[in-house]
C-alpha cells in the first residue's frame, strides 16, 4: 500500500511530526510497529478491526513518511515510550488497547509499566525482551543462571547475540546495507519468509533501515526485570508464529512465565511478522481477546 492511498493525519509530539491513520469508533486500539516497518505494516488490521474499535496506526519517530534519523544520531527506546504516551493522550485514547510487533511490542510493554493509567490491555507479538536473559547491562551471572535453568532457550538467544548481531553490525559498518538487512531479515523471519517478501514489503524495509542501524551502534536494549513485570495487572495477549525463529519463541516463553495475567496464542502459518503472514488469524484472535 502506498501512502497516497491512505487518509493520513499528522500530529506534533515531543518536537517531532508523526503521521498516523485513524479509523472507526469505540474503544481505542493503537498499533505500534517494529523495526524496518512503518504504519503500513498494519494495513490488513486497520480495515477489519476498525469495524469494532477506534484504530490508530502511526509511524514511530524516524519511520516513513516521517523525517529520517540524522547520520550518527541515536534512537533511544525511551523516546518512543514518551511518544506513544503522548499520542495516547493527544488523540484522547486513554486508556488504550495497545498491540505491538517486535520492538513495538517492547515499547508497548515499557509504556504500560511507566504509564499504567494510559493502557487498558496489551497484545504483543514476539517482543525482544533480551534483558530477561542477560540483564541490562549484560551480566555473566544472569546468563549462567538462565543457561542452567533453560539451556535450550538461552543457547538460541546467545546465538543471535553472539553470531547474528556482529555480522549485521559489520555489514552496516562496511556500508553494505542490503547485506546487513538480509542477515537481519533471515535471522528474525527465517529463510522461507524472508525470501517470500514482496517487492513492496522489501522496499518498506529498505526505507526504514536507518533507525535499525542507529540502534546497533548507539543504543542498548532497555532494562526490564521480572519483578517489574509481575506488577503489571492488565490483561496481556502474547502472540507467536508457528514458524518464528527459536530465539524469538524463547523470549516469548520467558515473558509469558513472569506476567501475572497472560494469555498465549500460537498463530498458524506465520513467522515474526505475524499480523502480515496470517492477518485473519491475528484479527480474529485480537478481536476475541478484546471482546472478552
Amino acid at each position: 500500500m502506498d501512502f497516497n492511498e491512505l487518509s493520513l493525519s499528522k500530529i506534533n509530539i515531543n518536537g517531532a511530526e508523526l503521521y498516523y491513520v485513524e479509523k472507526g469508533s469505540g474503544e481505542p486500539l493503537i498499533f505500534v510497529h517494529g523495526a524496518i516497518s512503518d504504519l503500513r505494516t498494519w494495513e490488513n488490521q486497520i480495515e477489519t478491526l476498525s469495524r469494532h474499535f477506534k484504530v490508530i496506526s502511526y509511524s514511530r519517530r524516524f519511520a516513513r513518511p516521517n523525517k529520517d534519523i540524522g547520520p550518527g544520531a541515536g534512537d533511544p527506546w525511551e523516546t518512543h515510550v514518551e511518544d506513544l504516551a503522548a499520542l495516547i493522550e493527544e488523540t484522547d485514547s486513554a486508556p488504550a488497547n495497545l498491540i505491538g510487533n517486535s520492538q513495538g511490542g517492547y515499547i508497548c510493554l515499557l509504556t504500560a509499566l511507566k504509564y499504567p493509567q494510559l493502557v487498558k490491555s496489551l497484545t504483543i507479538e514476539e517482543a525482544p525482551v533480551v534483558p530477561l536473559f542477560t540483564g541490562s547491562p549484560p551480566s555473566f551471572a544472569e546468563l549462567l543462571k538462565n543457561f542452567f535453568g533453560h539451556p535450550f532457550d538461552t543457547f538460541h538467544v546467545m546465538k543471535f547475540g553472539l553470531w547474528t548481531v556482529p555480522k549485521v553490525k559489520k555489514a552496516f559498518r562496511d556500508d553494505e546495507t542490503e547485506r546487513a538487512l538480509e542477515i537481519f531479515g533471515r535471522a528474525v523471519l527465517g529463510d522461507r519468509w524472508y525470501e517470500s517478501l514482496s517487492n513492496q514489503r522489501y522496499e518498506q524495509i529498505v526505507a526504514n533501515h536507518s533507525s535499525l542501524k542507529a540502534f546497533w551502534f548507539h543504543n542498548e536494549f532497555p532494562a526490564i526485570t521480572t519483578n517489574e513485570l509481575k506488577t503489571l495487572q492488565i490483561q496481556v495477549l502474547l502472540l507467536t508464529g508457528t514458524n518464528s525463529p527459536e530465539f524469538l519463541l524463547a523470549l516469548s516463553r520467558k515473558l509469558a512465565a513472569v506476567l501475572p495475567n497472560v494469555t498465549t496464542k500460537v498463530i498458524e502459518n506465520a513467522s515474526h511478522l505475524i499480523h502480515e503472514n496470517n492477518a485473519p488469524g491475528v484479527n480474529d484472535t485480537v478481536h476475541a481477546f478484546l471482546s472478552g
